[in-house]
C-alpha cells in the first residue's frame, strides 16, 4: 500500500522527495499502521507509569498514539503535532516535538517562504486549527516584526 503525495501546494521536486521518503519508510521494520491498541501498549511500555501519564491514555487519539509510537520505535528526532495530549505525552517521554506554528515561524525565519505567504498560512491555521488567540497573536507579531 503506497501513499502518494498529490497535493497541489508541493512543487514536483517536493512531491518526488516526499514520495521517495514514503517508499523508503514502507521498507522499514516499523512501518505502520499500528492499531490504536498496539500503539497504546507500545507507549505504555515505553513511558514510565506516572500518575501524570495515566490520564493521557484515554484521551490520546489513535492517530496521535500511532505517530508517537512510530517516532519512538524509529528513534525519530522529532514529532510534529498540535494535539495537546500528544504534546504532553511527548514531554513525558522526553521526545522532542514541534507544531505547525513553530514550523511556519522557522520557514519564514529561514526565508523558505515570504512574509505575505507566511501570513496567509497563519490565517489558514487560525481558521482551521484550534489555537489560542494569544498563540496566533504571538506568531503574527513575530512574522510582522521580522
Amino acid at each position: 500500500m503506497s501513499r502518494r503525495v498529490e497535493v497541489e501546494e508541493y512543487t514536483p521536486e517536493q512531491r518526488r522527495t516526499v514520495n521517495a521518503r514514503l517508499d523508503e519508510a514502507e521498507k522499514g521494520p516499523f512501518y505502520g499502521p499500528f492499531t490504536a491498541k498496539e500503539a497504546a501498549t507500545f507507549l505504555k511500555g515505553t513511558l514510565k507509569a506516572t500518575r501524570r501519564a495515566k490520564p493521557l491514555w484515554g484521551r490520546l487519539s489513535a492517530c496521535e498514539a500511532e505517530a508517537i509510537a512510530l517516532a519512538v520505535a524509529k528513534k525519530a528526532r522529532i514529532v510534529a503535532t498540535d494535539d495537546r495530549n500528544a504534546i504532553n505525552t511527548c514531554k513525558l517521554a522526553r521526545i522532542p516535538f514541534t507544531s505547525a506554528l513553530a514550523v511556519l515561524v522557522r520557514m519564514y525565519g529561514q526565508r523558505a517562504i515570504g512574509k505575505q505567504e507566511a501570513l496567509v498560512k497563519l490565517a489558514t491555521l487560525e481558521r482551521e486549527g484550534r489555537y489560542r488567540k494569544t498563540m496566533i497573536a504571538e506568531v503574527r507579531a513575530r512574522l510582522e516584526e521580522g
